[in-house]
């Protein structure tokens, strides 16, 4: 999954805006990176086994799996940026009037 997700963002948003979408989205996946571990002692010192844990994860895995087949590629890079506000290239916004 991970080395496909650096393709998909640069399919789906297009290369100009690949850092930021890239910044955006790791503080959403930071708490899953830190949690993981200690969810997983925890769960092996409660019940004395991983299976748990690693039902969880693999649900997790297998939601992620199905959201990415609903995901549509564009046939071509997008090149405008006008769905991401500030973004070098994004047209100015218009001043108040």
């Amino acid at each position: 999954m991970m080395p496909l997700w650096g393709t998909l963002i640069g399919a789906c948003f297009g290369r100009r805006s690949f850092g930021r979408v890239m910044g955006l989205m790791s503080p959403m996946l930071l708490p899953i990176q830190i949690l993981g571990v200690p969810f997983a002692g925890y769960v092996f010192d409660r019940y004395g086994t991983y299976d748990l844990a690693l039902t969880v994860f693999l649900s997790m895995y297998a939601s992620a799996m199905l959201i990415l087949a609903l995901l549509r590629v564009p046939d071509e890079e997008p090149t405008g940026l006008t769905s991401i506000p500030g973004a070098v290239g994004a047209p100015a916004a218009r001043p108040a009037e």
